[in-house]
């Protein structure tokens, strides 16, 4: 069941189980994304990612809009990514507030991540930034919770 807490739509936070559609996501010509059940943490879906280019590649939840300038964001994804290193980061006014990066591992593990909401922020939302081409990662559960 989802938190009424997270600010993220029913698709992005199961994973495309709710839709199996990629709908809500933000990507690039140079991502390839779809609604799989290849692998999943709840549910039967999860969003596949395959980078497919060198230049432009990046794949963003919901770009928050309209939060609160202070308050702290919160992010929480869980990451199966066994072929692959993927930068997972918060952004917001046009800069990284945090990141991780997750090693290619053979079991998912759940990256949790939080900022303070800048000034001027722009948006808000969780970026992923596989490192190699042609490796297929997959994401799931993704909750955004905002603290003022």
């Amino acid at each position: 069941m989802k938190d009424t807490n997270n600010l993220e739509s029913h698709n992005i936070w199961s994973g495309t189980d709710y839709n199996i559609t990629t709908e809500g996501f933000i990507t690039v010509d140079g991502m390839l994304i779809n609604s799989s059940n290849k692998w999943c943490s709840n549910g039967e879906h999860s969003l596949s990612v395959i980078r497919i280019s060198d230049e432009d590649y990046l794949l963003d939840t919901t770009r928050l809009r309209d939060v609160n300038v202070g308050d702290t964001i919160n992010y929480k994804v869980t990451i199966y990514t066994p072929n692959t290193p993927v930068n997972v980061r918060i952004r917001g006014h046009y800069e990284n507030l945090a990141s991780a990066r997750v090693p290619p591992l053979n079991k998912p593990v759940e990256v949790s991540l939080s900022a303070i909401i800048p000034e001027d922020y722009d948006y808000m939302c969780l970026r992923f930034l596989p490192m190699y081409s042609n490796a297929e990662f997959f994401i799931d559960d993704i909750v955004s919770t905002v603290i003022s």
